[in-house]
C-alpha cells in the first residue's frame, strides 16, 4: 500500500495526470450536459449506473440525478478498491464526483420540436 500511495504522489506531479483529470472534466461536463438536455427531458434511461440513476430519478423525484449516480457507485468503488490500483481508484473517484456535479449544476435546455416517441 505504501508503495501504491508513492506511485500515487509521483503522478500528482506530472503533467500526464494532470492532463488526464483536465480530460475528464471535459468528457463528464460533455456527458452531463447531454444527460441533462437529452435524457431527462424525453424520460430516456442510459445503460450501466447512469441508466439505474435515471430510472430511479425519474420514479421518485426527490432525489437528485447527481446524488442518485455518486450512491449508486459506493458499493462499486468499495469492490473495486481491492481489485484496482490506488491510482485507478483515485483517477475513477474524481470522474464520479466531476459527472455527479456536472449533473447537478449544468442544466441546457434544449427544445425537442419532434420527439423521438
Amino acid at each position: 500500500m505504501k508503495e501504491q500511495i508513492q506511485e500515487l504522489l509521483n503522478d500528482l506531479r506530472s503533467w500526464r495526470f494532470w492532463y488526464t483529470l483536465l480530460m475528464m472534466v471535459i468528457g463528464c461536463a460533455i456527458f452531463g450536459a447531454v444527460v441533462n438536455a437529452i435524457l431527462v427531458p424525453q424520460n430516456y434511461f442510459a445503460g450501466g449506473a447512469t441508466g439505474l440513476a435515471l430510472l430511479i430519478y425519474s420514479l421518485t423525484d426527490q432525489i437528485s440525478l447527481g446524488i442518485l449516480y455518486a450512491l449508486i457507485n459506493i458499493p462499486i468503488f468499495i469492490v473495486g478498491f481491492r481489485e484496482f490500483s490506488l491510482r485507478y481508484i483515485v483517477l475513477s473517484l474524481c470522474g464520479m464526483l466531476i459527472y455527479s456535479l456536472a449533473l447537478e449544476w449544468i442544466h441546457v435546455p434544449i427544445e425537442a420540436k419532434d420527439p423521438l416517441t
